[in-house]
Formats: structure tokens, sequence, C-alpha cells
């Protein structure tokens, strides 16, 4: 054990932009000079991060209007100089995050077929308005389906982390003490 948390502690925590940090990911689909702004303190970077950060949220969860992605980019972030600025980051980002693009595709067409969608574990979610008439429920519900499978399992997920990390800590009867990770 004492092995394995030297181990860790003697680690090379170096920040890497697309390691565990979806924003700065984003940013660098967008941004080609992301990572060199990023690694060398450029203060271009911070920006180019946030616009990062409004891309992944804006466009998975669009507005709560269900307006476009790139109104809700520009004017509710002030990101771009135009609309027609912000609709071609949000288009680049698109054409960047090609699987990103077709399994929201994907999720969406399963869901106006069933009106259900479903998270990694194979939970079922009903998602009714699919097929609203009305076009403001329809999007509504659209976001819902791309939404949940996304929520739901990442607190399934987290569930399950918390438990091992109890059960572990229960194994091997650790305490404060006992452990000393410098995080």
């Amino acid at each position: 054990m004492k092995f394995l948390i030297d181990k860790i502690n003697k680690m090379d925590r170096q920040p890497d932009p697309l390691a565990g940090d979806m924003h700065s990911a984003n940013a660098s689909v967008v941004f080609p000079d992301f990572i060199d702004n990023f690694t060398s303190g450029n203060e271009k970077a911070s920006k180019q991060r946030k616009i990062g950060k409004v891309m992944g949220l804006s466009l998975m969860y669009q507005d709560k209007l269900g307006l476009s992605p790139a109104y809700t980019v520009h004017y509710n972030e002030g990101i771009g100089e135009t609309v027609d600025e912000a609709l071609a980051l949000t288009t680049k980002w698109y054409a960047g995050v090609p699987t990103f693009t077709n399994s929201i595709k994907q999720i969406m067409d399963r869901a106006k077929q069933t009106s259900k969608t479903y998270n990694l574990f194979g939970e079922v979610f009903t998602i009714p308005d699919c097929d609203h008439k009305n076009d403001f429920w329809k999007r509504k519900a659209m976001k819902k389906a791309i939404n949940i499978p996304i929520q739901s399992s990442g607190s399934v997920q987290t569930k399950m982390m918390v438990e091992r990390i109890v059960s572990f800590i229960e194994t091997y009867r650790l305490d404060d003490t006992s452990v000393n990770l410098k995080l």
C-alpha cells in the first residue's frame, strides 16, 4: 500500500489541457493555438477557455428558450463580435467533434422515434413531448433526451466510485493518519 501511495505522490502533475478538463478540450477544438497559449501562460488562453466552456454548455444544453447555440453563445456570454462570428465558432466546434455530433444526433433520432432515452447502464427514461406539435415543447424534450443520459450516467458512476472508495477504506482500515496523498 505504501508503494502505491509513494508512486501517486511522485507522479508528474503538470496540467494537461486535454486531460479531464472539457472546457480546455472544447477550446482546443476551436482554437488551434489554445494548447500553446495555455502552456505558455498567455492571457489569450483564459478567454479561449471561457469560450470553450460556453461552447460545450451552450451546445449541449442550449438556451432555456431553445434558441440557437450561436445566439446563446453570442448574446449570453458576449463571445464573438457578431452572431455570425459566434455561428462560425459553433460550426467549427461541431465539425471538430464528429463522434460527439453524431452521437447527439443518434440520441435525438432515437428519442423522436421511441420517446425514450438511455444512460450508459441501460436505464430507460421516458421523454414525453418528443413528438409534440408545438416546437417549443419538442425542443425542450430533445434537450432532456440529450441531458438525461449524460447526467444520469455521471451520477451512477459517482455513486459507484463512492461505494468503492468506502469499501477500499474499510478493507484496508485506513484513517486520516494512514494515507497522506499530496493532491
